[in-house]
């Protein structure tokens, strides 16, 4: 079993796709929603080091 870490990820539509706020990994925008997973993941990889098999995420529409 490996241990892994839940960020939270709140999205919020824009005129031209998605404005992201990535807990731990900044913010980031993308077109489409189906985008935001892995954006957010290299994000969060990016920023803490993290492996991204151990990530899991929750994303919230605001």
């Amino acid at each position: 079993m490996v241990a892994t870490t839940t960020y939270t990820v709140w999205v919020t539509p824009t005129r031209d796709g998605w404005s992201m706020k990535v807990e731990s990994g900044g913010s980031a925008t993308c077109r489409h929603l189906g985008e935001v997973e892995d954006i957010a993941r290299e994000r969060i990889v990016f920023y803490t080091g993290i492996p991204p098999e151990r990530i899991l995420l929750n994303v919230k529409r605001t």
